[in-house]
């Protein structure tokens, strides 16, 4: 689609006797082409949930907009082109869009959008049961995971001593005591207000024993003899 474009002339008067030109007059013109819709698409929206986009046209951009039948709950600005609102039904529309361009009074072919609206779906926690499990003592971090955000974390029963939920689902700390518990937590939709919750099974194991030297004894060395032993604390592994 050609844009509008100016045109600039000059014209001089020519005698065919004497050959002189008479002085050059210069015209500018302006061309104004047909404005035209570029929009092709409309995003679907979610009852409850803020809805925006913005139409666009070629050509010459000033201008005004119409679009009807929009869903319940959207507008359209008609000098800026963006359809906004919350849809508060589930429908699908056929939208006719229209656009007149300001400095001509032209109007751009019209074109028919659809539009839909849904209705937003529950969360559902993916991360399986049980969580990982955890050592007393030890640091631990696990991030839970749930679709149909985005959404907060929280807590539904008092968590084992030690560890935290943030809101963004991130369960972590050190543990303090070895137990076989559960962890009931609640993730909400920032948008709908619809949740999930879940009770994971959790086990805190008791921190290992401490290592135990278990070479004894000593065996023992000759003067002057070249002298080797290795110690030993069982499986441990560590530094002497």
């Amino acid at each position: 689609v050609a844009l509008p474009v100016t045109v600039s002339a000059v014209f001089r008067a020519v005698s065919s006797r004497a050959g002189l030109n008479a002085p050059g007059t210069s015209l500018t013109a302006v061309v104004i082409t047909n404005p035209a819709i570029a929009t092709s698409s409309l995003p679907n929206g979610s009852v409850g949930s803020a809805y925006s986009t913005t139409l666009k046209a070629v050509g010459d951009l000033s201008g005004t907009w119409t679009a009807a039948p929009l869903p319940a709950g959207l507008a359209v600005n008609k000098n800026t082109g963006v359809i906004s609102g919350t849809p508060t039904t589930q429908e699908t529309k056929q939208v006719v869009i229209g656009f007149t361009q300001a400095v001509s009074g032209q109007k751009a072919p019209s074109k028919t959008l659809t539009l839909a609206v849904t209705t937003p779906q529950p969360p559902v926690i993916t991360t399986t049961n049980p969580l990982p499990g955890a050592t007393q003592g030890v640091a631990y971090s696990k991030q839970l995971a749930a679709t149909n955000g985005p959404g907060t974390w929280t807590t539904t029963a008092a968590l084992p001593n030690g560890l935290t939920l943030s809101a963004a689902g991130l369960l972590s700390g050190t543990p303090t005591a070895a137990a076989m518990t559960t962890i009931s937590v609640k993730f909400t939709n920032d948008n709908t207000g619809l949740f999930a919750t879940k009770v994971f099974d959790f086990t805190i194991s008791p921190p290992p024993p401490p290592p135990a030297i278990t070479t004894a004894p000593l065996p023992d060395g000759v003067i002057g003899q070249a002298y080797s032993t290795t110690l030993s604390a069982g499986a441990d592994t560590g530094t002497w």
